[in-house]
């Protein structure tokens, strides 16, 4: 006897299944293949993933000593259970030659800004790229020409159903000299935005990526007082949020950052030589200097990414000569020998948003 299952059961049930097995499902039938495409049915299936833990993955950049494996590579690990690099799944390139010069900006949602340029070129050419599906499509280029370094946050703008990318250049790693510009994902174009104001230091580090909450974009910086910048992005208003009086961040073997845990601001810090203590603080109480707490001290670690789930931080230690150990704040995560020489990552969401649908 044939059993029917009301469409919207199916849909309840496809929308909590990984996105690998939703990807096979795209053969079982030609409604189910539409349905798996749907902008509806790719959102609600992003919603239930960043409830799930299994969900949950770390893309991580490392270096390998073999020269066949290219300069770097990209690898997805779950982070629900202890993996050797063995059973780590290795990603493919968003484009169709292996380039030179390779990283990711920032993630969000489980898509990520990848740029890439060839050996010797100043010039950066930038993806959207979803890792899950291997997804991805060449972005416009942007206004300004590139700076020695910058940084990028990517977030959703539910105003206008758009996902933007924030874009901010500069010559070290903190300058008053920036270059700002906004990519609309669906216009298809970059805008200049005007700098927040003048004699403003930005502060970033090596591995920088916006913090993006309550729809605004977050960065640190510094003028007679230390103070975090926010920028909102339906009405690109600039705003300032006030730290604690513990940040200091003008201290010299201290490296200050921002990031978002469980929906909620963070400042953390680490030091320079490893050995110092990872020290995070977060706002409970958006915009409240009050509100700001320690909330965890870590001895010899340094800060990879944020797990918004169980409120867990990815951190990464030295553990002897030959590993290097992924844990969170509340237990170990994997284990990888250093010879891969692991240049950090980002947590990342599965999902099934196609980049081609977005730009």
């Amino acid at each position: 006897m044939d059993i029917h299952l009301p469409e919207e059961i199916i849909m309840d049930i496809l929308s909590r299944l990984p996105v690998q097995s939703l990807l096979r499902f795209k053969c079982v039938s030609k409604s189910w293949k539409k349905l798996i495409v749907e902008p509806y049915f790719t959102r609600k299936h992003l919603n239930h993933a960043k409830t799930n833990q299994n969900s949950q993955k770390f893309i991580s950049c490392r270096r390998f000593p073999d020269p066949e494996d290219g300069v770097v590579s990209y690898y997805c690990s779950s982070l629900s259970s202890i993996q050797l690099i063995e059973s780590v799944q290795k990603l493919d390139y968003p484009s169709d030659f292996k380039p030179w010069h390779v990283k990711i900006y920032c993630c969000f949602d489980g898509l990520s800004i990848m740029g890439v340029s060839n050996y010797n070129e100043r010039d950066i050419i930038f993806f959207l790229w979803n890792p899950f599906t291997r997804e991805s499509v060449l972005l416009p280029n942007p206004k300004f020409p590139p700076k020695r370094n910058f940084v990028c946050g990517m977030g959703y703008d539910s105003t206008t159903n758009d996902y933007k990318v924030l874009k901010i250049g500069l010559d070290g790693n903190y300058d008053c000299n920036v270059s700002i510009e906004l990519l609309s994902l669906k216009k298809g174009s970059w805008s200049k935005i005007d700098e927040y104001s003048s004699g403003i230091f930005y502060l970033f580090n090596g591995r920088s990526c916006l913090a993006f909450v309550h729809g605004a974009f977050h960065w640190l910086g510094f003028s007679e007082k230390n103070f975090m910048i926010s920028f909102n992005i339906s009405n690109e208003v600039y705003g300032e949020i006030p730290l604690s009086e513990q940040m200091l961040l003008r201290v010299s073997n201290l490296m200050f950052d921002v990031s978002v845990l469980e929906g909620m601001l963070c400042v953390f810090s680490n030091d320079i030589y490893w050995w110092g203590d990872f020290i995070l603080w977060q706002m409970k109480d958006y915009g409240v200097e009050a509100s700001w707490i320690k909330l965890i001290t870590v001895q010899g670690s340094r800060h990879i990414s944020t797990i918004s789930k169980k409120g867990e931080v990815l951190l990464c230690c030295i553990d002897g000569e030959s590993w290097i150990v992924f844990m969170t704040s509340n237990g170990q995560v994997g284990l990888w020998p250093q010879r891969c020489m692991t240049m950090g990552g980002f947590i990342s969401t599965e999902n099934l948003i196609s980049p081609k649908l977005l730009v």
